[in-house]
């Protein structure tokens, strides 16, 4: 599966929210330049996303963590590095 980064500008600056597949799931973080710019780093389990999807659930898990890091920074929930 191929997950396309969400670009977006805050502050004058220009972030983009990266999704990347791991043994055990998705890791999601936010980088500038191609530099992670907050510690935060958010992560779903393949299994999470399985059983979202067997209950039928309105949502991509993925995508939503995906908005969740931008939202977190344009919202200043997280602190930029």
């Amino acid at each position: 599966m191929n997950i396309k980064p969400r670009t977006f500008t805050y502050g004058g600056r220009t972030f983009e929210v990266r999704a990347a597949a791991e043994n055990e799931g998705w890791k999601v973080r936010v980088f500038e330049n191609n530099r992670p710019v907050t510690a935060v780093v958010y992560t779903v389990s393949h299994e999470n996303q399985i059983d979202a999807k067997i209950q039928d659930l309105p949502v991509d898990l993925l995508q939503e963590l995906m908005r969740l890091a931008q939202s977190d920074v344009e919202q200043g929930r997280v602190a930029l590095l």
